[in-house]
């Protein structure tokens, strides 16, 4: 999976006194660290599907995507909502210690504007600490809370300077004659844009043509290598 990937190049970066975390439970390796923080979000996204939804005993796979998709912005906010987000995230994760909190399910996930460039931004157990990262680290926890919580799978795209998801809404779940392919902007909050939106803004910002293979979904490796 892509977090395991994540997982992987960590490791490799950390240095050894890193690869280990202490917290409430004890000691635990990156791996297990992650693995528990992301079952964690998981089952809190599930249970307030299941409580917005008033579907309490439902299968896990029968919510609307577009219902999911607005669940997650819980998760995630826009980094313009709390600027100072990078100057306190060390403060976020001493607190979770201190009030013994192994998983936070209540301080949303930001992009890091203030401080882009910083190692701990690619560094899966940090981010997940901290809850500040760059577009690629965000999408992949974005993606694997969602995929561990309803089975529903977001795809990568890779577009020029930036770093999404993407997910089709079956035109049943849209009441329409077509599906339709939309766009998950995790460093922006969770914004969900469709493909016209996209483009305006890669055009916009970059100043280039738009080529249709910039919104392909690209596979694991190339995430892994971005």
């Amino acid at each position: 999976t892509l977090e395991q990937g994540a997982i992987l190049i960590t490791r490799y970066h950390c240095i050894e006194h890193d690869l280990h975390i202490d917290d409430s439970k004890g000691e635990m390796s990156i791996d297990e660290y992650v693995e528990r923080e992301l079952d964690g979000l998981a089952d809190h996204l599930l249970h307030r599907l299941r409580q917005s939804t008033g579907n309490t005993n439902g299968d896990a796979t029968s919510f609307p995507i577009r219902r999911v998709l607005e669940e997650m912005k819980y998760f995630f906010r826009s980094a313009e909502d709390e600027p100072d987000r990078d100057m306190i995230s060390e403060e976020i994760s001493d607190m979770k210690m201190a009030h013994h909190d192994p998983i936070d399910t209540s301080t949303p996930f930001l992009g890091n504007n203030q401080n882009y460039y910083a190692a701990k931004n690619s560094m899966i157990h940090k981010i997940l600490k901290n809850r500040c990262g760059i577009p690629i680290s965000l999408a992949i926890l974005y993606r694997a809370i969602v995929k561990r919580a309803t089975g529903i799978i977001l795809d990568p795209v890779g577009l020029p300077g930036h770093f999404m998801l993407s997910v089709t809404i079956p035109r049943v779940e849209k009441n329409s004659s077509q599906d339709e392919i939309v766009f998950v902007d995790a460093f922006h909050g969770g914004s969900v844009q469709n493909l016209e939106e996209v483009k305006a803004k890669i055009i916009r910002n970059f100043g280039i043509q738009w080529d249709d293979r910039f919104s392909q979904k690209i596979p694991n490796y190339q995430v892994w290598l971005r």
